[in-house]
């Protein structure tokens, strides 16, 4: 793992850790163990969609670390066409990556 960071000349530096693997389990691992420290996680607030798995499955890897995740709505993730709700309804696309453009 490598950390990325700044400090040149404070007292404080700012490390951001770099996943040897650049998935959510990646990260989890590069964070290490965090018994009962919080981590921020900013991750979208989905609306209207079933949420995909990966920010519960990436939330539940830090909770099994030992961190304690504090989820973060930081934007919306949405449909905003009724056809492509029910498209994704449909054809079941809420488990897998969307295969419907937002907004057609």
């Amino acid at each position: 793992m490598a950390m990325v960071g700044t400090g040149s000349g404070i007292t404080r530096a700012v490390l951001c850790p770099v996943p040897d693997v650049p998935t959510p389990a990646g990260l989890v691992e590069a964070l290490g163990r965090g018994p009962g420290r919080r981590v921020l996680c900013p991750v979208p607030d989905v609306v209207g969609l079933r949420e995909l798995p990966v920010v519960p499955g990436f939330l539940a890897g830090l909770e099994a670390a030992g961190w304690v995740a504090v989820r973060a709505p930081t934007y919306m993730h949405r449909s905003t066409s009724a056809k492509a709700q029910r498209q994704l309804r449909i054809t079941g696309a809420s488990n897998r990556h969307p295969t419907v453009p937002v907004g057609q």
